[in-house]
């Protein structure tokens, strides 16, 4: 493969997910590590791309990076691992005994699980995963939301469940995002995105957990602004641009 041909490769595949890591395209073009990272810095140096901590991703647009397609919830489990980590365990450090908090949809959050701390507190979650996990937890007084129950995704949405939320109060709500683009913070599905703001809506302290590379992406919903969350767990990966792009509507926490 001519190296104009690998270039091109390697930015439709990036393009196809909105990043990539030198692995994945490694294993994809069949060349080396070493020969992909030297693609990606002369792709950056040429603006196509901006690199990032193990691969790159699409340089962000006036109108951000549309999302191809929705991702499974097993498909989400399997990227930015490390990342989605990071901003769980420094999210869940601000969790106290006897909070009653929201756990949403996303992967991000459903890390948080390992992290919460062991003194009793009340958990709300939309997320089979999240209740799944939590389910044998002696010190956590558990609820589920009710609603339909969306197999693509883990999570239960609906009007049941933003019926119940109505009627409550939680101390803090920790929510996951497929996208963050200028101040709007984005998800795939309408009834879903709807239950993720009445829960915002209803708990005194509202947080973003998410990985690095959500920045700059959009998708179909925008259901909340982050100048209207207290802060975003992140990654450390994000840019010194990202941060400052960021931290002009709400305090940016990098784990």
């Amino acid at each position: 493969m001519l190296k104009v041909e690998r270039h091109q490769a390697l930015l439709e595949l990036c393009a196809e997910h909105g990043s990539a890591s030198v692995k994945e395209i490694s294993d994809a073009l069949g060349v080396s590590e070493m020969t992909v990272r030297r693609d990606l810095s002369e792709l950056a140096n040429m603006g196509k791309l901006v690199r990032v901590h193990g691969g790159a991703r699409m340089p962000s647009s006036a109108h951000g990076t549309k999302l191809t397609h929705a991702l499974t919830h097993v498909e989400k489990m399997q990227e930015h691992i490390d990342e989605k980590r990071a901003a769980a365990r420094q999210a869940a450090l601000i969790i106290q005994p006897g909070d009653t908090v929201f756990l949403g949809g996303g992967t991000s959050v459903e890390f948080m699980v390992d992290y919460l701390p062991d003194g009793p507190i009340r958990v709300i979650t939309c997320s089979m995963p999240v209740f799944t996990a939590l389910a044998d937890r002696d010190n956590i007084e558990l609820y589920l939301s009710g609603g339909i129950y969306r197999r693509r995704t883990s999570i239960l949405r609906g009007l049941p469940g933003e019926r119940a939320l109505q009627s409550i109060v939680c101390d803090k709500a920790f929510i996951g995002t497929t996208g963050i683009f200028h101040n709007e913070v984005f998800g795939t599905d309408t009834e879903v995105g709807s239950f993720l703001q009445t829960a915002f809506n209803r708990s005194t302290e509202r947080y973003l957990v998410a990985d690095s590379s959500k920045i700059g992406q959009r998708d179909f919903f925008s259901f909340y602004s982050i100048d209207d969350v207290d802060a975003i767990f992140i990654d450390s990966n994000i840019t010194d641009e990202q941060y400052r792009q960021l931290s002009e509507h709400t305090r940016v926490i990098c784990g």
